[in-house]
C-alpha cells in the first residue's frame, strides 16, 4: 500500500510539472502582453473613462481584458475602486473581465486547449457581464458617495487596493500601495504613474517597469497556479476516469432538471477546489480529458468568482445587497453561458495546433522563454533606475 501511494504521489507530481511545461510558453506571452499594456496604459486615461454608463462598462471590460489578475487580486482590486466611488456595475464589469476574458487566460486556454475554450471564455464573460448589469439595473441603485478626496485607495503601479501603512505623499495626495515593491518603485519615477505619460518604449526605465509588473502579477498568482497544476495532476493520479463518467452519466439522466444540475455541478466543481483564474486553465484541461460536458466544464471555468475565500472578501468590501445581487445573477449567467456555449461548440471549426512537449518547435519556444524570463528578472532584480 505503501509503495502504491508514494508511486502515484510521484506520479502526480510528473504530472503537475508536465502540465506547467506544456503551459509555459502560453503562461509567458500571456503575463508579458499584458505587462505591456498595463505600464503603457497611461493612469490619467484610466481614471478618466471608468465612469458610469455603457462606455464606462465597456471601458472597464477592456481595462480588464489587459489585466492579469486573479480572482483574489481582483476581488481586492475591486474593493478600492469601488472605494474611490466608481459605479458598482463598472466594479464588477472589470471583476468579470480580469478574471475570465484578460489576455494571459486566453492564450492559455488557447494554448492547452484549444481556441474555442478561450471563444467561451471571452464570450461567455460577457453574458455573464449582461445579466450583472441587468440584474443592478433593476434590483439596486448605488448611492454611494466617496470621501477622502485626497487619498488615493489603489496602488499606482498595479491598481491593487493599497493599504494604510504603506503610504506616500505625493503632490497633494496621499497614495496607498499594496506592496513596499510598488511602493519603491512609484518613488523612483512617479509622474509615470500619476501623470497622463509614459516611459519611451526602448529605454532601460521601460524595460525595468516591465520586468517588475511581469513579476508583479507572477507573484500575485503563484499559489493559484501552483495549486491548480497539483490539483490536476493529483486528479489524473488519483481519481480513475471511470469515477467522472459514471458520476456525469446518472446527474445527466435525471428526469427534466439532469442537463440543469450538471451546469450547476460546474459551479460545486469550482467552489470545491478553491481555485481560480489562471489557476482553473489546468484542471479544465483535465476535465477535458476525462469528458466532462463543454457545457459543465465552461460552467466550472466562471465559477472562480464564487469560490468561499472570496465571498469573505466581498462581506467585508460591499453592502450585502451587493453580493447577494452579484451572486444571484452571476450564477444565472454562467449557467446560461455554459448552455449556449454547449451549443455553439459543435457549430465552431476545429484549427488543431500540435505543441506538445513532443513537438520540437514546442521545445523552442518553450526554452525561448526561459531565457526571456531570466532576462526580465536580471532586470528586475539587479538593475536600478
Amino acid at each position: 500500500m505503501l509503495v502504491f501511494i508514494i508511486s502515484h504521489i510521484l506520479y502526480a507530481l510528473f504530472n503537475s510539472l508536465y502540465l506547467l511545461w506544456e503551459a509555459l510558453f502560453g503562461l509567458f506571452i500571456g503575463f508579458f502582453l499584458s505587462a505591456i499594456l498595463q505600464v503603457f496604459t497611461p493612469k490619467e486615461f484610466i481614471k478618466k473613462y471608468m465612469k458610469k454608463g455603457i462606455f464606462g462598462v465597456i471601458f472597464s471590460i477592456l481595462l480588464g481584458i489587459i489585466s492579469s489578475s486573479c480572482s483574489y487580486g481582483a476581488a481586492e482590486l475591486g474593493k478600492g475602486l469601488y472605494k474611490e466611488g466608481v459605479d458598482i456595475k463598472n466594479v464588477l464589469s472589470f471583476l468579470v473581465s480580469s478574471t475570465n476574458m484578460n489576455i494571459a487566460i486566453l492564450i492559455l486556454f488557447a494554448y492547452l486547449l484549444s481556441w474555442k475554450f478561450a471563444f467561451a471564455e471571452f464570450f461567455g464573460g460577457i453574458i455573464i457581464i449582461i445579466f450583472i448589469i441587468i440584474g443592478f439595473s433593476v434590483f439596486y441603485k448605488d448611492e454611494f458617495k466617496k470621501d477622502n478626496e485626497d487619498i488615493i485607495y489603489n496602488c499606482p503601479v498595479c491598481g491593487m487596493e493599497g493599504k494604510k501603512d504603506l503610504s506616500y505623499r505625493y503632490s497633494k495626495n496621499l497614495y496607498l500601495f499594496c506592496s513596499q515593491d510598488h511602493k519603491n518603485l512609484f518613488k523612483i519615477n512617479p509622474l509615470v504613474y500619476t501623470k497622463n505619460i509614459t516611459a519611451k518604449f526602448f529605454s532601460i526605465n521601460s524595460i525595468k517597469l516591465i520586468s517588475s509588473t511581469f513579476f508583479s502579477d507572477i507573484s500575485m498568482l503563484k499559489w493559484e497556479l501552483v495549486l491548480g497544476f497539483l490539483i490536476a495532476g493529483f486528479a489524473e493520479s488519483f481519481i480513475p476516469q471511470s469515477f467522472f463518467s459514471y458520476l456525469l452519466i446518472y446527474i445527466n439522466n435525471i428526469p427534466i432538471f439532469g442537463y440543469l444540475l450538471l451546469l450547476i455541478s460546474g459551479l460545486l466543481i469550482a467552489i470545491i477546489t478553491f481555485v481560480c483564474s489562471m489557476g482553473n486553465v489546468p484542471i479544465a484541461k483535465y476535465l477535458n480529458s476525462v469528458h466532462i460536458p463543454i457545457g459543465a466544464n465552461i460552467t466550472y471555468i466562471y465559477g472562480d468568482l464564487l469560490i468561499l475565500p472570496l465571498i469573505r472578501i466581498y462581506k467585508k468590501s460591499y453592502p450585502k445587497k451587493i453580493i447577494y445581487i452579484f451572486i444571484t445573477f452571476f450564477s444565472i449567467g454562467a449557467i446560461f453561458s455554459g448552455y449556449i456555449m454547449q451549443i455553439l461548440f459543435r457549430y465552431l471549426p476545429n484549427f488543431p495546433i500540435n505543441l506538445s512537449p513532443e513537438n520540437l518547435f514546442f521545445n523552442v519556444l518553450n526554452i525561448i522563454s526561459l531565457i526571456l524570463i531570466f532576462f526580465l528578472f536580471t532586470v528586475y532584480r539587479f538593475i536600478n533606475i
